[in-house]
């Protein structure tokens, strides 16, 4: 089975507030809990360009795609 799109995801990040404005609904969890894709947040912009390493930035313009902070795991749509 192919893994899903969102663990080819990179780039640079905008975090939205609303959900239905989000492309992503993301959940932080503990680095012990079990998860399906887990994220290397970059310091410095030039470093996101592979799977899972993302730069958060604060220009909706710039991003390549933005997210919703989830505040638990399988919140759903």
């Amino acid at each position: 089975m192919a893994p899903p799109k969102y663990c080819q995801l990179s780039g640079q990040v905008f975090v939205v507030n609303v959900p239905t404005q989000a492309n992503y609904r993301v959940a932080k969890v503990d680095m012990d809990a079990p998860s399906d894709f887990k994220v290397i947040e970059e310091r410095q912009l030039g470093f996101e360009k592979e799977a899972g390493h993302w730069f958060f930035t604060k220009s909706r313009a710039a991003a390549d795609f933005t997210i919703y902070w989830e505040d638990e795991v399988g919140c759903g749509y």
